[in-house]
């Protein structure tokens, strides 16, 4: 496997640095520089609505005002990644926003607002009402209502739960950004010891990574679910038998980074305008950390005694 080089690094922190929201950049910063977890959360909580709903572009494909589930869950990745407090009085909030704005409809929420199409999107993502349960994303709220919220939360993270497993025993079509939904829901709910059906789920999870992973890098750059959109790191309990096809995606990273510090995405936001010029460059910055946090988390970057230094 290969390592990114701590020349290569430099050049993708100034790159984030440069174009990265705030947010990310609180991001990188705890990841590599001892920053604190605090300026994540606070930079986190400039995108809570008063509603105690998420919006204002959280979800970096989309600059929507409006409090929406694709955002909410944006806000509880995030806490899962980077370990913020579950029990702050903004995931109180945010509890309270998707059990007021539940409703009958098969997924609970519409993924985006309808006010989506008055604002800058990436062009796959659209208004669709909510007729056919998806697990995308609901599940990832799953742990969140179950473990830390009021009795009336605990229902609704446990009715969801049942809709996700129902969802697997009628074996409905699914893509990869649902499994790996169900990949967030089943790994939080096993840490915290809670009691659900583990292995009807961890096999699904398994069968549905082999049956999706693209292995061809000539397809990296089209929809489809690359090594490490599937594992994440080494740890996951799916992680096992991908170990060259992990290596391959890692290798594929560094080499294809362009000399700026950049990469190449499937994707691209329309730049003719500056305020477009700028939600595509903290694109570019949004995603730079998502990778670069991939390259730490399987130990794919050159450590050196500069690199891991303390941020002055």
């Amino acid at each position: 496997m290969k390592q990114l080089s701590y020349e290569m690094f430099t050049k993708i922190e100034a790159n984030i640095l440069k174009t990265a929201r705030p947010l990310e950049i609180a991001k990188f910063k705890y990841l590599f520089f001892d920053g604190e977890k605090q300026a994540i959360e606070t930079e986190l909580l400039k995108y809570q609505n008063e509603d105690g709903g998420f919006g204002n572009g959280l979800e970096i494909d989309t600059v929507t005002p409006e409090s929406s589930a694709l955002c909410a869950s944006e806000a509880i990745k995030l806490a899962e990644d980077y370990h913020l407090d579950m029990e702050a009085e903004w995931v109180k909030k945010l509890l309270f926003w998707l059990e007021t704005n539940a409703s009958n409809s098969p997924s609970f929420w519409d993924l985006v607002p309808k006010s989506l199409e008055n604002y800058p999107h990436m062009p796959y993502l659209k208004y669709r009402p909510d007729t056919v349960f998806t697990p995308h994303v609901c599940a990832i709220f799953v742990p969140a209502l179950i473990l830390y919220g009021t009795p009336s939360q605990v229902s609704l993270g446990e009715e969801i739960l049942e809709c996700c497993e129902n969802f697997i025993k009628t074996n409905q079509p699914s893509w990869h950004f649902e499994i790996m939904f169900l990949q967030r829901m089943y790994l939080s709910l096993k840490v915290a010891k809670y009691s659900f059906n583990e292995k009807l789920f961890l096999d699904y999870i398994k069968d549905k990574v082999a049956e999706m992973m693209c292995t061809d890098e000539s397809k990296w750059l089209k929809f489809v679910a690359l090594p490490l959109d599937l594992v994440q790191s080494p740890k996951m309990p799916w992680s096992y038998g991908y170990e060259i096809a992990v290596e391959k995606n890692i290798d594929y990273l560094i080499d294809t980074l362009r000399e700026d510090g950049t990469w190449k995405y499937k994707d691209s936001w329309d730049t003719s305008t500056a305020p477009l010029r700028q939600i595509a460059s903290n694109w570019s910055g949004y995603h730079a950390v998502k990778k670069i946090y991939l390259l730490k988390e399987f130990g794919a970057i050159e450590q050196t005694s500069l690199l891991w230094k303390t941020c002055s």
